[in-house]
This record gives C-alpha cells, sequence and structure tokens, in this order.
C-alpha cells in the first residue's frame, strides 16, 4: 500500500473552488482546467517520490523524474466520477502503458457521489492504498501470477501480461499456454505450491 498525498489549505481551496465551477457548470473539464495545473504537479511529484519511481500497477520501476513517463491515476474514472478527481484515496501514480490499459474501465459497481468508497471490497482490483499488492499478484520477472480474483482482474484490466509477451519466443507459445493452463488449473490448491512455483521457473525460462 503506498501513501496518500495530503494537499495543503491553500491547495484545498483551489480544489474546492474547481469542483464548484463543475457543480455551477457540469461541463467544466476539473482535471484539464488551467487552475489544476499545480495540482497535477503536485500530485505526481508526491506520487513519483512515495512510490519509488514504481507504477501502483504492474510494480516496474522506471528511475525518472520526468512527468513525461508518468502518469496520474485515477483509481474510480475520472470520466465517470469527477467528483473525486482531486480525492487523496482515489489519486496514485502509473506508467503510461498501464493507464492506458486500464483506461475507464469499471473498477466498481460504486454509485458514490459525494464520499470516495474506503473498503477494499468495493474494487474489483488491487487498490494501490487499500490493498496488499503481494496477497493478489505474485510478481516474478515480467510474469504476473493471480492469487486472487482481484489479482486476476488486475492483471486483465491493466494488461500486465504485455510485458510477457514483449519477450515471447512465439515458437514456444504451445509450452507457454501448457504452463499457463497448468498453472491455472492449480491455483486455490494450496497443496501444489511447489508446482506452481516449478511452473513459473518453467515459463520464466521461455522468455
Amino acid at each position: 500500500m503506498y501513501a496518500k498525498i495530503s494537499f495543503s489549505g491553500e491547495q484545498q481551496a483551489v480544489i474546492e473552488e474547481i469542483l464548484q465551477g463543475r457543480l455551477d457548470d457540469a461541463s467544466c473539464d476539473v482535471w484539464g482546467c488551467e487552475a489544476a495545473m499545480n495540482l497535477r504537479k503536485a500530485i505526481k511529484d508526491f506520487g513519483i517520490q512515495s512510490q519509488d519511481y514504481t507504477c501502483c500497477y504492474c510494480r516496474e520501476i522506471t528511475h525518472s523524474n520526468s512527468h513525461k513517463v508518468w502518469e496520474v491515476e485515477h483509481v474510480l474514472p475520472l470520466s465517470d466520477f469527477a467528483q473525486f478527481a482531486f480525492e487523496p484515496l482515489n489519486l496514485a501514480i502509473s506508467c503510461p502503458d498501464c493507464n492506458t490499459a486500464k483506461s475507464n474501465k469499471k473498477v466498481s459497481n460504486t454509485k458514490a457521489k459525494k464520499n470516495v468508497p474506503t473498503q477494499s471490497a468495493i474494487y474489483f482490483i488491487v487498490h494501490p492504498h487499500l490493498d496488499n499488492y503481494d496477497e493478489h499478484i505474485k510478481k516474478s520477472g515480467l510474469f504476473f501470477y493471480p492469487k486472487s480474483k482481484k489479482g486476476r482482474k488486475t492483471i486483465e484490466t491493466c494488461g500486465l501480461l504485455r510485458l510477457a509477451e514483449k519477450y515471447v519466443d512465439w515458437e514456444s507459445l504451445e509450452e507457454v499456454e501448457r504452463i499457463e493452463a497448468e498453472a491455472k488449473a492449480l491455483q486455490g490448491n494450496s497443496g501444489d505450491q511447489a508446482k506452481i512455483k516449478g511452473l513459473i521457473s518453467d515459463l520464466l525460462s521461455l522468455l
């Protein structure tokens, strides 16, 4: 779980002004307006440092402070939850690839309007601030193994299989599919952890 940003009193006043503008005019772009420019920078600066240059979804590390290689991630999509555009619990930092893959996909059934949901169970994917990533996803090299339904949904939603696919020897694709099928069949069977680790090792040897 990552730390949440805390806004200063001055920043909070700007946020309230922006959100009030949204209430007065539903077409108001709360995220793209000029008043939000410094807030977006502050969110990125904080996230890059607090997450130690690590994407909240793929856990890849990029040692760069350039805002061009980082995206502000809204867990609940900005397109559907503009009211939570500046809610600390709804903000994290992700790489552009995860951000693009996730896009505005549905990650919760919540109908919340005033308060961002704080219960982990509300979300279909691993939440950067509410969940322990390692309880849901095992990352070994470029391979992501789901340890829960939430982990599997995160892998699908954020397109995490793309990392391994870049380096797969496609002549070995049938072997990769066999290994993944065996791993899936063993999922949830705690008595076969040694075999699962062996399958992961076999898969990594093909990448």
